[in-house]
């Protein structure tokens, strides 16, 4: 650009100067809209909190919470800060955000003695961040912003390991940084390095046209010529097509919930091999629902809806089905009173359909009592609450009592060993040892299908005897009739299961890292594909078990387990850092604080869209409807923008190469006065790297998606400058500039006589055989290359067989810069002066020649490709394993059921002992 303004050509400098600021503009405006929309995000909803202060109650924002605030909680709350609990009515909160653990924790007024107590057992405080799932209490705050739970995790992610280089090495260092060759992403350092290539040799180009004068008496043609040529070597439109696609892809994401944070994580998605992704909120809806219910030996099973707050769904008994109400069996119909009664959640339907209110749990049972017809809201005219005795984790039950008329009727639920061992009776029958045998039989098989167990039991209190003056132990040691389990799970997303399939498609491996229970992590890797039927040894672990090993030791493993239950954020971070070690990369999903690190670690972090701040912080992506199918939506994204990053690359490079063979060899042409006869004006050669590359350029990189981008391997989008990319670069660069040479030579050697006059790089007298060739060279240049963008459409299919119209902008920019070339041939003043070029007729001729020689021979190319280069039978047949595999899940997910998880198998499997069930409840 100096250079042509230092020569008074300001129409090339323009063109340069305005592509530059063009370039700078798209790239900063794209850049902070993105974090403009995030910030956005932060800031929706943000909570209040009510606290106690001189002038009373108040509201203030949770910004303006201070340590020693007194913070009242209730059912539904956001903590705003951490606090100590000094006033308890039955609390209890959702810290599986920070802790893992997907069960609310009840806590206590009664401070906890023990020394260095994990975050997860001090139940005698609330942390910034959770949810009150149920009761009120009262806590002064002891933290607030970086001093919480959740601001030393932030902290932690925001410090930055301190560098350790001195002298020559930090300077070389800052040089790279300075450079974008160090502390950048992927993306970019691969632009910025092919930058610098091609700027290397734009100066070694100048360098050989000046040459040929001998660097004496540099003509001022030559001096703008000499720019001509180095810039053609540089795809001055290649920011501006990166910064659009890119834009493009992250707006079209943004559509479909996924908000890029970073614009190079959609490139860095292309090429992921692991999506290692927690389970409760991602996987699973994160609403638990009866499944399964078994009273006096009959197993009825529930059909779970879209919505798992809708009563919506049959209620079949060996596929009969069940009617409701009054025409229940009596034993499941004593079975669905308890689930009703013995329980404090409520649902409703609103305008924006179900909602729900209470523990996950309470609600999952009280939906199945209304599928029964029997839902707390039509009991309660018949029933009024007299006594409850809340869940104690001591005990693992929860009691209640109802006033019925004359009688009182007590209710039991709980862990089932717990619930159990309080009855003596069994459908009005004495329990026996037998009875016992087969209902633990039946807890284990219900637990072996992922299933939370629960079991029930109710009495009639004695006449005379006031239990609202019984402890609560006098109440509950009192004989019980056992009625019967219910089997509670929370189901995976409609979508996962075809989103882990289409993983498998593309050969990217799903991994689940979640703190909930191995059977029930089992059962939901079993039911959505992430497990097969015959999953091998190892395949199962427990955190505990993936912690005791050592580096060395996880090194060895033939495979990294597909499943870790009971999972620790530094579970997550070892798993990334042991598949980095294996040259794999990976994608880590999380939604809660306890994910941050491993987003943080991994390749491609992607936070939920309801998580926390500090997760989002941590992630290069968010996925604003927490829905893990995003994910595959936004890898298909990726590899497309990959592909089109590589089309129009291609498109830009091999029309450089073209055009530098024409300028470089052109150099061999001497008129009279032994200068060099230049084949492309320099304007001429400015317009062609401009406007004929820039915006069919733009248009590929706006290319739909493919329909086979998710059935290729992710090594097949490692990288864009593969052998097969470097082969066609030269292959159709070089046919180009040696069609518009040859055509100029035609013109000036075939039908004149080979005069090629005296300064026809200034002037245009005596110039006209040569202005008429430089016009057909220019004309075959940009024809060819406008064919070559379709050509670039695919890099194996025959032209014949891609669909030109699924590219609207392509197909237009081709349309008005064919008709451009016409202006500039023939409107006087732009053709002698601008471009130095005279109209032509005859010569369309030769032109619309080399068009069918240039497609008769891309074409030959291609077919050599496809027949010698590109033949995958491994890939076919890995492909049809995959499609297998999906037509297994698709008939797991026909019947409704996930089997039964054989946990003898898991056990041998990963060394993982059954547990009683009672720990799940």
């Amino acid at each position: 650009m100096a250079v042509s303004f230092g020569v008074m050509d300001w129409i090339s400098g323009g063109v340069i100067a305005a592509l530059i600021i063009l370039n700078i503009s798209v790239g900063t405006w794209t850049e902070w809209e993105a974090e403009r929309i995030v910030a956005n995000l932060a800031t929706v909803g943000a909570p209040e909190a009510v606290v106690r202060r001189s002038q009373g109650t108040i509201t203030i924002k949770v910004d303006e919470v201070v340590p020693g605030d007194i913070v009242l909680l209730k059912n539904g709350d956001i903590v705003p800060a951490d606090g100590r609990i000094v006033e308890n009515s039955n609390l209890e909160a959702d810290e599986a955000f920070l802790t893992g653990e997907s069960l609310p924790v009840q806590k206590q007024v009664e401070p906890i003695e023990e020394a260095d107590c994990p975050v997860g057992d001090r139940i005698d405080m609330v942390f910034s961040g959770s949810t009150v799932t149920k009761g009120r209490a009262t806590v002064v705050v002891t933290g607030t912003g970086m001093a919480t739970e959740i601001g030393k995790i932030a902290t932690a992610l925001q410090s930055k390991a301190e560098r350790t280089e001195t002298g020559w090495a930090a300077r070389w260092h800052w040089v790279k940084v300075k450079l974008g060759l160090a502390e950048t992403s992927p993306l970019q350092y691969k632009l910025n390095s092919l930058a610098f290539c091609l700027l290397a040799a734009a100066i070694v180009t100048a360098i050989v046209v000046l040459a040929t004068t001998g660097f004496k008496n540099i003509p001022k043609s030559m001096a703008t010529y000499t720019v001509a040529a180095a810039v053609s070597m540089l795809p001055v439109s290649m920011v501006a097509v990166v910064s659009l696609t890119l834009a493009q892809a992250s707006a079209a994401l943004s559509r479909t919930h996924v908000l890029v944070r970073r614009m190079d994580a959609i490139e860095a998605l292309a090429g992921i091999d692991n999506v290692c992704s927690d389970m409760t909120g991602t996987l699973t809806v994160g609403r638990m629902v009866v499944r399964k219910m078994w009273a006096q030996g009959r197993t009825f099973d529930f059909e779970t809806g879209q919505d798992p707050f809708e009563p919506k769904g049959s209620v079949t008994e060996e596929k009969v089905v069940v009617s409701p109400g009054g025409q229940l069996p009596h034993e499941l119909k004593s079975l669905a009173l308890c689930t009703a009664l013995c329980n404090q959640a409520t649902i409703e339907q609103g305008e924006a359909g179900w909602t729900a209110n209470g523990d996950p749990t309470e609600t999952a049972l009280q939906v199945a009592a209304h599928k029964l017809g029997l839902g707390k809201p039509s009991l309660t005219p018949e029933y009024v609450q007299i006594v409850e005795h809340p869940f104690d984790s001591s005990v693992k039950r929860m009691s209640i009592a109802y006033a019925h008329g004359n009688d009182t009727l007590c209710l039991l639920k709980g862990a089932a060993e717990r619930v159990l061992n309080c009855c003596t009776t069994w459908g009005g029958q004495e329990l026996t040892s037998a009875d016992r045998d087969t209902i633990m039989d039946e807890v284990e098989n219900l637990a072996s299908q992922g299933l939370r167990v629960l079991a029930f039991a109710d009495r009639m209190a004695d006449p005379g005897v006031d239990v609202t003056q019984q402890s609560r132990e006098d109440f509950e040691s009192a004989p019980w009739n056992f009625l019967g389990l219910a089997g509670i799970y929370d189901p995976p997303r409609a979508e996962s299961a075809d989103a882990v399939a289409d993983c498998a498609v593309a050969k990217i491996k799903v991994r689940m890292l979640t703190g909930d229970h191995p059977s029930t992590a089992t059962a939901i890797a079993l039911q959505i594909g992430i497990l097969s039927r015959n999953y091998p040894p190892g395949a199962v672990m427990t955190g505990q078990q993936f912690d005791a090993l050592t580096t060395s030791e996880i090194d060895a493993l033939p495979d990294l387990p597909t499943v870790v239950a009971r999972c620790a954020p530094e579970t997550k971070v070892r798993m990334v850092d042991a598949l980095h070690r294996r040259h794999e990369t990976t994608a880590m999903t999380g939604d809660g604080v306890n994910d941050s690190p491993a987003l943080k670690r991994a390749d491609v972090g992607v936070a939920m869209g309801t998580g926390s701040d500090v997760a989002k912080q941590a992630s290069r992506i968010v996925l604003t409807d927490d829905n893990f199918a995003s994910i595959v939506r936004a890898i298909s994204k990726g590899r497309n923008v990959f592909k089109n990053l590589a089309k129009f690359l291609l498109y830009l490079l091999s029309g450089n190469v073209g055009e530098l063979v024409v300028l470089i060899i052109g150099l061999a042409f001497r008129d009279r006065n032994n200068e060099s006869v230049f084949p492309l004006s320099p304007v001429a050669a400015l317009w062609i790297n401009t406007l004929t590359a820039g915006p069919p350029a733009m248009a590929l990189g706006l290319e739909p998606s493919s329909k086979d981008s998710m059935r290729l391997p992710p090594s097949e989008y490692r990288t864009i400058f593969t052998r097969e990319f470097l082969a066609d670069l030269m292959f159709y660069g070089w046919l180009m500039g040696a069609q518009a040479l040859v055509n100029f030579v035609i013109v000036v050697y075939g039908y004149f006589p080979g005069n090629l006059g005296a300064h026809c790089n200034e002037q245009e007298a005596g110039c006209g055989d040569v202005f008429r060739a430089r016009a057909t060279c220019m004309a075959t240049l940009q024809m060819v290359m406008l064919l070559h963008a379709f050509q670039c459409k695919h890099a194996t299919r025959s032209i014949f067989r891609i669909d030109l119209r699924n590219n609207p902008t392509l197909l237009w920019c081709v349309v008005v810069l064919v008709l451009s070339t016409f202006p500039v041939i023939y409107i006087p003043v732009i053709n002698n002066k601008v471009f130095l070029i005279a109209p032509i007729d005859w010569e369309w001729g030769i032109v619309f020649g080399q068009i069918f020689v240039y497609g008769f021979a891309s074409e030959a190319y291609k077919w050599a490709k496809r027949k010698f280069m590109r033949c995958h039978p491994k890939r076919d047949a890995e492909e049809g394993a995959a499609r297998a595999a999906m037509r297994e899940m698709e008939q797991v997910n026909t019947t409704g059921t996930t089997g039964a998880v054989d946990m003898d198998k898991t056990a041998t499997n990963s060394s993982m002992p059954t547990t009683p069930l009672e720990k799940n409840y």
